[in-house]
């Protein structure tokens, strides 16, 4: 099925922290004592997906902007990062939530003070921004929308809307 609007996140919020919630605070902070790949699993663990790439559980927020446009009458689907490839030749809209985006709100910055480190939460997320299905889909006329609790940190890099080519920010969810 082809989906107008696809809505996806970076692998930090498309889990369910092996439904331990307290155990996403994990994404905040740099890979500690441990290969990055480690700690990924053990704080995001890929999700249980349906055959098409639709995880079986996403984000709440992400959830309610789906339930919104699909009883508007709009064809839409929340798509696992790793299934991007599948959906977005034929969608119209790329649109991505995130609770911190830029690694900007704590605990992520302090994270970042205290150990001079990038948090896994801002790396997964340039990540998902500079991988090849999203590149070919901005490339081929798709649009980026971004928005969320973090969709103020985008103020703050310019550069980047920019640079990926972001056509909208939706302040909230």
């Amino acid at each position: 099925m082809s989906y107008d609007f696809v809505l996806t996140t970076d692998r930090t919020l498309m889990t369910n922290h092996h439904g331990k919630e307290f155990i996403g605070f994990m994404t905040t902070s740099p890979a500690v004592g441990m290969p990055e790949f480690l700690w990924m699993w053990l704080s995001a663990p890929k999700p249980k997906l349906f055959p098409d790439g639709r995880p079986i559980e996403a984000p709440y927020g992400m959830r309610k902007v789906e339930a919104a446009l699909l009883n508007a009458g709009f064809k839409a689907a929340i798509v696992d990062p790793d299934a991007l490839g599948r959906h977005l030749p034929t969608a119209k809209a790329l649109m991505i939530g995130h609770h911190d985006y830029f690694a900007f709100s704590a605990p992520s910055n302090t994270w970042w003070a205290v150990t001079k480190r990038e948090p896994v939460n801002r790396k997964y997320f340039r990540k998902l921004m500079e991988s090849r299905p999203v590149r070919e889909f901005k490339s081929s006329g798709g649009r980026i929308i971004v928005g969320g609790p973090a969709a103020w940190q985008w103020l703050h890099v310019p550069h980047l809307v920019e640079k990926w080519g972001v056509d909208s920010i939706v302040d909230g969810e």
